[in-house]
């Protein structure tokens, strides 16, 4: 059953997952051009445009952009450039990131000559003289017929600068002024070997737009590691009489899955391949697969092969298709609202059920699924969403359990045994509902059932082997700082806050100093208040710490409490 909405997603693109690991969904805007190169905007009025249209996608505004002016439009001035494009940043607000586009030559046809262009996506390195050998890669030492043929050298040129290659509108070959033959027309045909993304979306028509995520699959089928992004391409020419897709479009989103907002995050996120390409104002609600897990080339071990996703789309047909390493496993259709975005969950034709279950998927297997959404809107028919891959492998029977008697017991011998096989183990749910009685929610994480029933070796273990110490099972449930709390256990929430854990993390309603101190725990609290917890923000029904001590007569905490400024 489809849900309605607006069509401005302020509050869509911040929605929940069922479960919380840490990171968020953030909008990038990549591939533009400024006049440092043959746009039409300067760097500062371009950046203007981007923050009112992206910010309004988030509820506090935060976006990012990465721009690829053409290297060899810059007139060599690389230093103004770079300073240019990072100038129009604001901290915390607005990520402006300079990177490239590079142009490549190569023969598709018998005495033609073709561009095939690379972005280049991180940062840039200072020395210019590398970059100019980058871009003018040799081919002196080659053959005739492979003297045009150099994107396998490109690419390998920008992987050397500590960048990501990129494809760019890999349908939009051109052979002198006409296009080339669809059998040659994707420019990395002849050298992908380090590829690490592929644009969608910025195409010259409906026709090149399947062409271009048939090429994705293949190469998904291939089983390399290749992320999406959107391809904006936007020049901010004037010529209004020139069609958006010639021109590109502000419309064209990357959403970005970052552990925290800053250009290194937002990076290494995209490099991670925790991406996908939105389109139209399309956007996912929700996307993940069993056990929370976003878009990633990291493989991730689950007990149930089911994937969610919640598009929220425009358009009179909907279509949610899964493809598995590359082939397409299931379609979804809908009959569509093209005057609104509308939610089409992907439910596998069962209305009253949450996702689609993957009932081929053999245990021990690797699979890599991508999801697709294609609408038929008043422009014809386009894809408006496309994921990077999910990877997931199928937990043998009795995986998990075992893992988690192992932690119960504190079987370090049997931990490491059981990791080196699944890493993803550490941030795993245990299926089974038998520690309800100690912990405050039902199948609960690894990293809590430790904190509640295990050592702080097991602890400490489980979080150095890549457990989320915030990690928790979604809003209203505890958490492992929070179990700790509950318990009053000093150690254990000492190697946590060492691990990073948020203090002052709200789950239930409440913060752990206020749990601490409900549950007459002085030491620990003492201990939390010296590690920085907010002695006056409240708990649950609004009541402050100062105010919970004095419930309990603990009067050294009231003291303590007081002389940090408590109120």
């Amino acid at each position: 059953m489809r849900r309605k909405t607006a069509l401005f997603l302020v509050v869509i693109s911040l929605l929940p997952s069922s479960f919380c690991f840490g990171g968020e969904w953030y909008p990038v805007l990549i591939h533009t051009h400024t006049t440092f190169s043959d746009g039409g905007k300067i760097a500062a009025a371009l950046a203007t445009i981007i923050r009112q249209s992206l910010g309004s996608l988030r509820a506090d505004g935060k976006c990012a952009w990465v721009n690829c002016d053409h290297f060899d439009g810059m007139a060599r001035d690389f230093a103004g450039y770079v300073k240019g494009i990072e100038a129009t940043g604001i901290p915390g607000q607005f990520i402006a990131m300079p990177c490239l586009e590079l142009g490549s030559k190569l023969r598709p046809e018998a005495n033609t000559v073709a561009d095939a262009n690379i972005l280049a996506i991180g940062v840039l390195p200072a020395n210019f003289t590398t970059l100019v050998d980058c871009y003018s890669v040799s081919t002196g030492d080659l053959p005739l017929e492979e003297k045009f043929d150099n994107q396998q050298r490109l690419i390998s040129e920008i992987l050397g600068l500590e960048m990501l290659p990129v494809a760019a509108h890999p349908t939009q070959m051109l052979s002198g002024y006409n296009v080339a033959r669809v059998d040659n027309r994707f420019n990395m045909q002849k050298g992908y070997k380090g590829l690490c993304g592929v644009e969608t979306m910025n195409t010259l028509g409906p026709g090149q737009d399947d062409e271009c995520v048939n090429w994705y699959l293949y190469l998904v089928s291939l089983n390399l590691m290749v992320f999406v992004t959107a391809g904006s391409d936007y020049h901010g020419t004037v010529a209004s009489t020139i069609p958006d897709v010639l021109l590109g479009s502000i419309g064209r989103i990357t959403w970005v899955y970052a552990d925290e907002f800053s250009a290194q995050a937002i990076l290494q996120a995209i490099a991670e391949g925790k991406t996908y390409a939105g389109n139209a104002g399309a956007c996912f609600g929700n996307i993940f697969a069993d056990g929370g897990q976003n878009p990633g080339f990291k493989v991730v071990g689950v007990d149930d092969p089911t994937i969610i996703a919640q598009p929220w789309v425009a358009g009179r047909d909907v279509n949610i298709i899964v493809y598995r390493n590359g082939t397409e496993v299931t379609r979804q259709r809908y009959k569509g609202d093209e005057s609104a975005l509308c939610c089409y969950p992907l439910n596998g034709g069962d209305e009253f059920k949450s996702g689609w279950t993957d009932s081929d998927m053999t245990p021990g297997t690797i699979n890599r699924y991508v999801i697709r959404v294609v609408s038929t809107t008043k422009p014809g028919t386009q894809t408006q969403l496309i994921t990077s891959p999910i990877t997931l492998r199928l937990r043998l029977p009795g995986e998990t359990a075992s893992f988690f008697d192992a932690i119960r017991e504190s079987d370090l011998v049997a931990m490491d045994t059981a990791v080196s096989v699944d890493p993803s183990l550490v941030n795993a749910r245990d299926p089974r509902d038998i520690y309800n009685f100690k912990l405050s929610c039902s199948k609960p994480l690894a990293l809590s059932v430790a904190c509640a029933l295990s050592s702080s070796q097991v602890v400490g273990w489980l979080l150095d082997h890549g457990a989320d110490p915030d990690c928790r099972l979604g809003a209203g449930e505890a958490g492992p700082l929070m179990e700790v709390a509950k318990l009053g256990d000093v150690d254990k929430a000492r190697v946590l806050l060492g691990h990073g854990a948020n203090v002052n993390i709200r789950t239930d309603g409440n913060t752990p100093l206020v749990w601490a101190i409900s549950n007459n725990h002085p030491e620990l609290a003492r201990f939390l208040i010296d590690a920085g917890a907010d002695v006056n923000l409240p708990g649950d029904g609004g009541i402050r710490p100062l105010a919970r001590a004095r419930t309990h007569n603990m009067a050294d905490i009231e003291k303590l409490l007081l002389a940090k400024g408590a109120n």
